[in-house]
């Protein structure tokens, strides 16, 4: 058995789930923090997994938790270990190294988090997704392998519903804030929206949860039509199967997260990013200049974002990376089956 482990939100997940289904053939298994996005997420696949109640500001909590972890491995034949990020995986790699279980970490982020940059001691292998972070880690553990991208997503008939709609013509703009929404990006959009739809811009909005459960009905998707009856604007609270939706855009605005910024490499999407600023080491920033030195992009800062500087990302001269950002995540997977 495989055990993955994250915690936190959908960036140190999402990647663990894709870890999972280039696993294929392989019993896998979650060790996840129990009332938090990672085990909402994790329900959606047909993954197993084990929900701790571990709170990070609370020792006893952690202490716990490893007994459980112990006894979780006491039950089973684990033979790997492979780590996320975030402070679940605290424990959890702590208790294999002392099983002396083998342990790979994976770090999404061009700077590497604090969990990771603390656990690198115990592991054999550490995996990173830029080459700005390699410098972070030791020479014999380290290898660039790319964040692993999803190789399927969760039927989602809302997304097929959303991008075979009416629109109307025009660039076509996908917005989001990642797994959790961004506050500063919503409102933006809000207050200018009508003005983007003056310069022939259709979008599908994804608000997050909270946001929309406080602005929006709770039961369907906001629809704004023209009076040509064609649509101009979709928002919507989440979406699983944001494929779709890449697929369905000219044009992205994002946070720029490391599950983001991969899979907008990946998908080869002209993008412009607004790093959240508030982010543990200023990490999404680094991650917006390691994709822009992959994929030329417009980088605005929150203190620096007003519709005349939207205005001239969207004048932008979007290059798109010749080569596809390349996850070889999958041929070290390869070596774990």
């Amino acid at each position: 058995m495989i055990v993955l482990t994250c915690s936190g939100t959908g960036g140190h997940v999402y990647p663990a789930i894709a870890c999972a289904q280039y696993l294929q053939g392989k019993e896998v298994h979650f060790l996840v923090d129990k009332g938090r996005v990672s085990e909402t997420i994790v329900q959606s696949y047909p993954f197993p997994y084990t929900a701790l109640p571990i709170n990070r500001n609370n020792l006893w909590t952690l202490v716990k938790s490893m007994k459980e972890i112990w006894s979780f491995f006491s039950t089973k034949s684990v033979s790997r270990v492979i780590c996320f990020g975030g402070y679940v995986g605290v424990p959890v790699v702590l208790v294999a190294w002392l099983r002396r279980i083998p342990i790979t970490l994976c770090e999404q982020n061009a700077w590497p988090g604090k969990a990771n940059r603390f656990l690198h001691r115990f592991a054999d292998k550490v995996c990173v997704s830029f080459k700005e972070s390699v410098e972070f880690f030791p020479e014999k553990k380290v290898v660039l392998t790319g964040n692993p991208i999803r190789l399927r997503f969760p039927a989602e008939e809302q997304s097929k519903e959303i991008c075979s709609m009416n629109w109307a013509e025009g660039k076509r703009c996908l917005v989001f804030g990642g797994s959790q929404g961004a506050l500063d990006i919503n409102r933006f959009f809000l207050e200018h929206e009508n003005e983007f739809i003056k310069e022939n811009m259709v979008i599908i909005h994804i608000v997050g949860k909270q946001f929309y459960k406080e602005h929006f009905s709770e039961d369907e998707a906001f629809v704004q039509v023209g009076e040509d009856e064609t649509v101009k604007v979709v928002r919507i609270p989440y979406a699983e199967n944001i494929k779709s939706y890449y697929e369905w855009a000219d044009l992205v605005v994002s946070r720029s997260g490391a599950t983001s910024v991969a899979e907008l490499l990946h998908f080869q999407k002209a993008a412009i990013l607004m790093p959240f600023p508030h982010a543990t080491d200023n990490h999404q920033w680094h991650n917006a200049k390691a994709m822009a030195s992959l994929s030329p992009c417009p980088i605005i800062e929150k203190e620096h974002l007003s519709l005349k500087t939207f205005k001239e990302a969207l004048s932008f001269p979007f290059e798109q990376s010749k080569n596809r950002y390349r996850v070889k995540f999958e041929e070290i997977c390869t070596e774990i089956r």
